[in-house]
């Protein structure tokens, strides 16, 4: 009598939540990773002098970096080829640096909740423990935590002219990126231990920051500088438990995520 609404209610949950990422999930995610400079290269590929444009060009220009539609916007190519050609050894570089920066904050923001480390046994992203557990699970050796091949791109750079000693810069940056990153999270109930994988892939990532350097007149010349975003970042990516429908296509998740995005980024500025 107790089981059987529990066992509906539990597939009612799972037939809901495939059945909407199945249906929804037509409305995303934007790619950010299909213009190349293939065409650049390419000397039989010639600039039409009229060219009508359709619907599916109009579709495609949100997605393009600035310079593809604002004259002002000057293109970082050299800057461009640099960030392709360290890719592959920057990654690495980030992903621990990630690492040795999320360990003590998770690693506090547990010890804060009171009864939290007798629920949580370690949480690992792709092969490194962040509660720096000494154990070989073999569940963790074919994760990954990549930042794939895909690097970040720099889609323009605008500079104002100003009367003051200010240097003031517009620069949109770009990721459309294959990275992977699988996260367990390791339960103990009683005797048992239950892991949780969290799968994240496909992240797009846009946003349209501002530079300002204050100028001065002894080396290194740059008093200060300072960070905006001129508009809300887009951010999207594929979010999948146990390897089921990609909880991001339900509708309502992405904006709740992107919420609390712009609060955690509300109160870091603020503070």
């Amino acid at each position: 009598m107790v089981f059987g609404p529990l066992i509906g209610a539990g597939l009612g949950a799972l037939a809901g939540v495939g059945i909407g990422s199945a249906v929804f999930s037509g409305d995303r995610p934007k790619d950010f990773n299909f213009i190349t400079e293939a065409a650049d290269k390419n000397d039989n590929i010639r600039t039409p002098a009229c060219a009508n444009v359709t619907d599916e060009m109009r579709g495609m220009i949100p997605l393009t970096p600035e310079w593809t539609f604002w004259p002002d916007y000057d293109r970082w190519v050299m800057i461009n080829r640099m960030i392709r050609l360290l890719w592959p050894k920057l990654t690495s570089a980030i992903l621990l640096e990630v690492v040795k920066a999320v360990k003590p904050i998770v690693q506090q923001n547990l010890n804060a909740i009171p009864g939290v480390l007798s629920l949580i046994d370690d949480i690992t992203l792709g092969p490194y423990s962040i509660m720096d557990a000494d154990h070989l699970d073999p569940h963790i050796a074919d994760k990954y935590f990549t930042l794939g091949e895909h690097p970040v791109r720099v889609a323009g750079m605008k500079v104002y002219s100003t009367a003051e000693d200010t240097c003031i810069m517009e620069m949109p940056l770009i990721w459309g990126s294959n990275a992977v990153f699988d996260v367990q999270v390791y339960l103990k109930l009683g005797p048992a231990r239950v892991v949780i994988p969290v799968h994240i892939s496909h992240i797009q990532y846009k946003a349209l920051a501002r530079v300002v350097l204050n100028m001065v007149d002894t080396i290194p010349c740059i008093g200060g500088a300072t960070l905006s975003l001129l508009q809300p970042m887009h951010l999207d990516y594929s979010l999948r438990l146990f390897n089921g429908p990609d909880m991001m296509a339900l509708p309502g998740v992405k904006q709740a995520v992107d919420w609390a995005i712009g609060m955690a980024l509300l109160t870091n500025c603020c503070c």
